[in-house]
């Protein structure tokens, strides 16, 4: 078996390095994120992993996570390599967010979502960008495709991120109907501080008070090692009633 076995590794390894080089070419002409080259260089396999959650995805239409997971000649560790890569891609992008750098950000974003045109996470990143780049109405369409998919994604942070963009967007009402849909669903006070800021920039002066002076009464019925954990909302209502007197 191994005077058999030894002749066939020859061709093969060169198989898997033209292979390796083809894929690398696609990912070259795509401009993919740089973790993919790491993928496809160092990875085990990892030109196969790239084909699969890239260039098959792109073929076939499906999400880059959905491939993965259906595709069975991929070792599951493999699998892992893949998806932690593109976690990793996203925390960059979140970090260029949240230091202002949108337009970095954005590529990284776009880059995810060509690959997965679904990804929450994504979307809301890109999202957030373009609140940031002043785009509100671009903004709110991104954050309904997560409404629809999960009212609840990102612990309602994105939900919160909607009602600021139907607001820039000038679609009033509709902010003020989603917080009070927000407020009746959760009952937390930072949702309830929200919609009081929105109140009060509509000009419902006493309603905005009325909301703000239900976080310090909410407040004041928790136990004591839960008023410490939501004491900063306290002092925030407690900020606002002082503003509009």
């Amino acid at each position: 078996m191994e005077d058999i076995a030894t002749p066939l590794q020859g061709p093969l390894i060169w198989v898997l390095l033209i292979f390796s080089i083809w894929m690398l070419s696609d990912a070259i002409r795509r401009r993919a994120g740089w973790f993919w080259y790491i993928v496809i260089l160092a990875a085990p396999l990892g030109a196969v992993i790239y084909f699969v959650a890239v260039k098959l995805t792109g073929m076939s239409g499906r999400s880059s996570e959905a491939t993965l997971a259906g595709l069975g000649s991929v070792s599951a560790s493999n699998k892992k390599i893949a998806l932690t890569l593109l976690s990793s891609q996203l925390d960059r992008a979140d970090q260029l967010e949240a230091a202002d750098q949108y337009d970095e950000a954005v590529h990284i974003y776009e880059e995810a979502l060509e690959r997965d045109p679904n990804c929450l996470r994504a979307l809301h990143g890109m999202a957030r960008c373009e609140l940031g780049l002043g785009h509100p109405r671009a903004a709110v369409t991104l954050l309904e495709k997560i409404m629809n998919a999960d009212r609840e994604f990102g612990n309602f942070g994105a939900a919160l991120d909607y009602a600021d963009a139907l607001w820039l967007a000038g679609q009033r009402q509709d902010t003020l109907d989603l917080l009070r849909g927000l407020v009746g669903t959760t009952g937390r006070m930072n949702h309830r501080l929200a919609l009081a800021h929105y109140l009060a920039e509509n000009g419902d002066a006493a309603d905005a008070k009325s909301e703000a002076q239900r976080v310090i009464h909410d407040h004041a019925a928790l136990s004591a090692e839960e008023q410490m954990r939501q004491q900063r909302w306290r002092d925030r209502a407690t900020q606002m009633l002082g503003e509009w007197q």
